[in-house]
């Protein structure tokens, strides 16, 4: 359990570790009113096989069957088509709904598969999120995915690219009228290794006429948050999680390290 493992942790000396395991455990019962969930300390892998897990999940999803469409969206869930399409092809079909691009950017380097995704528009980041560094973002995705893969067998959620989070965004307002990002950014898949990537969000969320933009994650971290742990990144960017169903033929695998906190 999450409670075990933080103890465990603190027991080795790993106590930068253990405050974002108690952080998490914070998450999940303010948001979704769990106190503790799963997470054996013996299941620890490298970060580089936690990343890669997300990105072989994304290419092992499916489409939602009705009973569990309408199962997640009597919970708030919205679900959105997105498209097999690079960044730079979305910012070229779309180029009203954005406004800055940040110069240099490589915005056709990942090309992310299509899928179905389910969004909450009413929680679009998870609580405390804010100020972490892109790997921890992760954890706390895959911490926040436990109970809903408990209660749905094949449903995960995950960290999206960076083309996927503006489609989203694109979409949800073709269909409501409303903007997904309000004043944050999301924390894309295709970046969770720390690199200077393309970071998809808007500045403050009630302005009507603002644009999505596209920064440089070098420039949204200008300002940073030290959590005294080695934990950093932008209080501007968070994560974003996203629900999605995985084939029955696929057996995923949860990878936790403690270099997730790097």
């Amino acid at each position: 359990m999450l409670r075990e493992s933080e103890l465990e942790l603190s027991r080795q000396g790993l106590r930068s570790f253990a405050r974002v395991i108690s952080a998490v455990r914070g998450v999940l019962e303010a948001q979704l009113g769990i106190d503790d969930i799963p997470f054996p300390v013996e299941t620890i892998q490298p970060i580089r096989d936690f990343r890669a897990r997300t990105l072989q999940l994304l290419a092992e999803t499916r489409d939602p069957r009705p009973k569990e469409r309408k199962a997640l969206e009597r919970k708030g869930w919205v679900f959105l088509q997105t498209e097999a399409k690079p960044l730079a092809q979305v910012i070229q079909e779309h180029p009203d709904h954005f406004g800055h691009i940040d110069d240099g950017l490589d915005l056709a380097a990942f090309t992310p598969p299509s899928l179905v995704v389910a969004i909450k528009p009413d929680q679009p980041t998870i609580h405390n999120s804010f100020g972490r560094s892109p790997s921890v973002n992760l954890l706390m995705i895959d911490a926040y995915s436990q109970p809903i893969e408990a209660e749905f067998s094949r449903a995960t959620a995950l960290m999206l690219p960076a083309s996927t989070y503006a489609q989203i965004d694109i979409e949800y307002f073709r269909q409501t009228g409303e903007r997904f990002f309000g004043g944050f950014f999301a924390c894309p898949l295709d970046q969770a290794s720390d690199s200077d990537g393309p970071l998809v969000g808007r500045l403050a969320p009630h302005i009507p006429e603002l644009k999505l933009y596209v920064y440089r994650d070098s420039a949204v971290s200008a300002v940073t948050i030290d959590m005294q742990s080695g934990l950093r990144g932008s209080f501007l960017v968070a994560a974003v999680p996203a629900v999605v169903f995985i084939k029955e033929s696929y057996t995923p695998q949860r990878k936790i390290h403690s270099s997730l906190l790097r």
